[in-house]
């Protein structure tokens, strides 16, 4: 478990030169961000060495929980699970394991990150914004649930601008399936989204829906606006 305190400094221009980052060769359980200002903007990574250590003691891999309450918001921080050599751009492998939970709670929201993993099983964002984040798996995506998922980073400025597509900067990829994204209470919108899926989508639900691109290979379960 891990507490940042006042908070983790972002990284420039969300390459690997860090001002702050927290990484595990292993499992990160647990790392919380407490308070307004108090915001995670570093890099986090729980990534994978096979060693013959790691393998023969079962080591689990990849990123637990990330937690961010009391007004505190993950604002452009890179969450990967990529292994090292990877991440570092010397070659080698890519993501390597899971993320299981981004929780944000009391007002914080989810801006302008990069997020990647084989499997992320759950976004939770309440009383806060999805904004402006570039999700990929290289599976399933479980459940993605904010107020509003919306894109408002003003792709002109310096601090706007994406690393990875200037012009979509609200993505949505997975090679596997979404099981559902939906505003809580469906008391929100939903805008200016792309998703983009190889397998099934489950849900998508909201009080409104505007501006989204949905490309699914495979199947539709459901779209529904209020």
């Amino acid at each position: 478990f891990i507490n940042v305190g006042d908070g983790l400094l972002p990284n420039v221009n969300k390459g690997p030169n860090l001002q702050a980052g927290i990484f595990a060769v292993g499992q990160l359980e647990h790392v919380l961000a407490d308070g307004e200002g108090h915001d995670l903007r570093g890099a986090i990574g729980g990534r994978a060495i096979d060693t013959l250590n790691n393998v023969q003691n079962n080591v689990d891999y990849g990123i637990g929980k990330l937690e961010a309450r009391n007004g505190a918001n993950i604002w452009g921080a890179v969450i990967s699970t990529e292994d090292f050599s990877n991440y570092w751009g010397t070659g080698g492998g890519g993501v390597v394991a899971d993320i299981n939970e981004i929780k944000l709670s009391g007002g914080g929201d989810l801006v302008d990150n990069i997020i990647r993993a084989i499997n992320v099983n759950r976004v939770d964002v309440k009383d806060g914004v999805w904004d402006a984040n570039f999700l990929e798996v290289t599976t399933n995506i479980g459940t993605l649930r904010a107020d509003h998922f919306r894109d408002t980073t003003d792709t002109t400025s310096e601090e706007g601008t994406n690393f990875f597509a200037a012009d979509n900067q609200n993505v949505i990829l997975a090679s596997g399936n979404l099981d559902q994204i939906e505003t809580n209470k469906r008391a929100g919108d939903i805008r200016d989204l792309l998703i983009d899926l190889q397998g099934d989508i489950g849900k998508v639900r909201a009080y409104s829906i505007d501006g989204l691109l949905l490309f699914v290979d495979n199947n539709v379960g459901q779209v529904d606006a209020k």
